[in-house]
């Protein structure tokens, strides 16, 4: 617990406008962004060098805008773990949860995006269009290669593999599924460049044991126009559709049924990951996409904070509109769902995998 006495002492900050109505991004010295909620900013303000941590929040119940104690601690420790104040320090949680642990395994990550710094300056402001207009070009072939093409998809269920052949294309299933993997996050990493802001890390691990490239593009929180941060969301599901896009037009002239087979099936898995990359209600792309369109950040957790404070009468949930409890009930429930039917699902692939 902290101690209600304690005057904190502010280093110096800069203060983003917000990316939207209900945020605000803020930079510590070593200039990296941090994101809070207009709220948020109101208690930074408080914190003056002189008032008690007590006298804020004896200040906030004055002005009915009363705050539990805890709540109010996680967000001093939050801005302590970035250096934002002379005088507390608050050791980083880097302990992980068990899914945490169990999900992801980083393998190797660095800093320097010199190389998608360099491409977005070779193509300027034609990278994106060059970007867009390659997978239009690529779905819409696929598309007319399976409108007009007549690629049959009966002999799918009845395709067998020799053993030896088994192990070949599981080998090429995970080779391709780096490759898209690559092409996804080099496309978030490329529109993040285009739109001027620097790439934060870049990594490479094994997520649920299949390889994984990443990149953090969390600096374009400093971009305050909406539709641009949807672009770096939304050009990685796209990529996943046109290499499924590329992997179908292949597969159309591929003569070898096996190979058909594989190359179809394949593409089929993309197209369904892509998809269900735009699932709203998992931390996925199609999450930030959302949480963009409606100017509600944070808004998965705020949403099952709002449900369990409602189940266990914990903090005035009064304070809110009608319509924002509605949202949050509603967002939470399915939110929630969709979590345990991902969970579920993992497990009977484990078990199946195992059994």
């Amino acid at each position: 617990m902290i101690d209600l006495e304690t005057i904190l002492t502010k280093k110096p900050i800069q203060v983003n406008s917000g990316s939207d109505s209900n945020s605000v991004v803020i930079y510590n010295g070593d200039n990296n962004p941090i994101k809070i909620s207009r709220f948020g900013k109101h208690l930074l303000d408080l914190i003056d060098g002189k008032r008690t941590l007590r006298d804020i929040l004896e200040l906030l119940k004055e002005n009915d805008m009363s705050l539990e104690i805890d709540r109010f601690e996680d967000f001093i420790r939050k801005l302590s773990e970035n250096d934002l104040f002379e005088n507390y320090y608050s050791p980083k949680n880097t302990k992980k949860t068990f899914w945490q642990r169990i999900s992801f395994f980083e393998i190797v990550n660095f800093y320097d995006d010199k190389f998608f710094e360099k491409v977005s300056s070779i193509y300027k402001g034609k990278l994106l269009l060059m970007l867009m207009s390659v997978s239009m070009l690529t779905i819409v072939c696929s598309l007319i290669l399976l409108i007009f093409g007549q690629i049959d998809f009966s002999f799918l269920l009845v395709s067998q593999y020799s053993l030896t052949s088994a192990f070949i294309y599981i080998a090429a299933f995970m080779a391709l599924s780096f490759v898209r993997v690559l092409f996804h996050e080099s496309a978030h990493a490329l529109a993040c460049r285009y739109f001027g802001k620097k790439i934060r890390k870049i990594g490479f691990g094994l997520y649920l044991l299949s390889p994984v490239f990443y990149v953090d593009t969390t600096n374009m929180w400093q971009v305050q126009n909406k539709y641009k941060r949807i672009i770096v969301s939304a050009v990685g599901p796209l990529m996943d559709i046109t290499f499924s896009s590329l992997l179908y037009i292949i597969a159309y002239f591929v003569s070898a049924p096996s190979q058909k087979h594989f190359l179809l099936v394949v593409a089929i898995i993309f197209t369904v990951k892509g998809l269900l990359n735009l699932n709203p209600f998992i931390k996925l792309d199609g999450y930030y996409i959302f949480v963009d369109l409606v100017g509600m950040p944070n808004l998965r957790k705020n949403s099952l904070q709002f449900i369990k404070d409602m189940i266990f009468q914990k903090g005035d949930i009064n304070v809110l509109p009608p319509r924002t409890k509605l949202f949050f009930v509603v967002f939470g429930v399915l939110s929630s769902i969709m979590t345990l039917v991902f969970i579920a699902n993992l497990v009977l692939y484990l078990v199946r995998a195992f059994l």
